[in-house]
């Protein structure tokens, strides 16, 4: 399953829809976790499903003291079974 979406306005922090998915039940799975000052991915678990949200926006050009970073924020989710491969052994 692949849902996908695009924001055009001043861009909110997607840090908002993380914290509203771990307040709905779900948990991070940091095995699915990078960021950098264009985008970020994170991984969730719940119930039996994993789901992998990716969002991108333009993060500018530091090197261009001009250039207006765009106000597009790109979100999209893949989710699928969660399988033993998904899951971090324990410490």
């Amino acid at each position: 399953m692949e849902a996908g979406g695009r924001f055009v306005g001043p861009i909110a922090s997607v840090d908002s829809l993380f914290a509203w998915l771990l307040t709905d039940g779900w948990r991070d799975n940091t095995i699915f976790s990078a960021d950098g000052p264009d985008g970020t991915v994170q991984g969730v678990q719940r119930d039996g499903t994993t789901c992998i949200v990716a969002a991108r926006w333009d993060g500018g050009d530091d090197s261009d003291s001009a250039y207006v970073p765009g106000d597009t924020l790109d979100v999209a989710a893949t989710c699928a079974a969660t399988s033993p491969a998904d899951t971090m052994p324990p410490r």
